[in-house]
């Protein structure tokens, strides 16, 4: 326990606390091929025996993105392409962002076995999950791919800019899953809780609809939205069309704030979490 956790033999000193979370966060990150291997062999073990795999996620996803297009297309008097587009991107995003919030609020407590038992970095945890989701990510672009093919032109799409955007919103997630699966840990009615409280950010969050198409009243409901914006920096790309600059500094301001609340806990409480467990 000592060797995991250094600074439980020290005095408190926040300083010595704040090295230790340091040392933590750079450690996971040097040991990037062990995580990036075990989240592999987490999604093969999760889809064994199965002909298709991940890609179950994707059918799925595809028909009901189908399903929606076309219902919610007729709705919203938009032409059938654009909005399968737009839709497409905007599902492929809210499920990474949703399945990795989800996970994240357990990660430490699914790893409660080796946390106790290993003195790695908590962090591998955190960059597991996040890199898992990110594979899944990839898989599911097949629907972009298959819309651009039948609407639009891939020539359309910048490279650069789709890195960006999935840089953004990954860096965005792996501070939401440090201060979620950090409370969680603490709070164990968090992680039930995170379903009802995704359920209601898909539908205030503009997946289904497009901001311009809400009152003037209610178009704070989207602009002031944290989640709308670090998805925009990628579903964008996804679409072949450039991210606002609003929403750019957004997913800026969300990484710099969320990056403070989440080092400060990991900090204070990084110690207690196999305590907590």
């Amino acid at each position: 326990m000592s060797q995991a956790y250094p600074e439980l033999n020290l005095s408190g000193d926040p300083k010595l606390r704040a090295e230790a979370a340091l040392t933590d966060l750079g450690r996971g990150l040097r040991d990037w091929p062990f995580w990036t291997l075990v989240g592999w062999y987490d999604i093969k073990q999760r889809y064994r025996r199965t002909t298709l795999g991940p890609l179950w996620i994707t059918a799925s996803m595809g028909m009901l993105t189908a399903v929606l297009g076309i219902i919610y297309g007729s709705i919203f008097h938009l032409p059938i392409g654009e909005y399968l587009l737009y839709l497409a991107a905007g599902m492929v995003c809210w499920y990474f962002v949703s399945s990795t919030i989800m996970e994240g609020a357990t990660v430490f407590i699914a790893a409660d076995g080796i946390i106790k038992q290993n003195a790695i970095p908590l962090s591998i945890h955190v960059y597991r999950i996040v890199w898992r989701n990110l594979i899944v990510l990839l898989h599911n672009a097949v629907i972009l791919a298959v819309i651009l093919l039948m609407f639009g032109s891939i020539s359309l799409l910048n490279p650069l800019l789709m890195l960006t955007g999935v840089i953004l919103l990954a860096a965005n997630l792996t501070i939401i899953v440090f201060v979620i699966g950090i409370l969680s840990t603490r709070f164990r009615d968090l992680p039930p809780l995170m379903g009802n409280i995704l359920q209601v950010l898909f539908y205030i969050t503009p997946i289904l609809f497009k901001p311009t198409q809400l009152p003037e009243s209610m178009k704070l409901i989207a602009y002031y939205n944290p989640l709308y914006h670090i998805i925009e920096v990628l579903r964008r790309p996804l679409i072949g069309e450039v991210p606002p600059l609003v929403s750019y500094i957004g997913a800026i301001v969300s990484l710099l704030i969320g990056g403070a609340l989440a080092f400060g806990l990991f900090r204070r409480f990084r110690g207690r979490i196999a305590y907590w467990l």
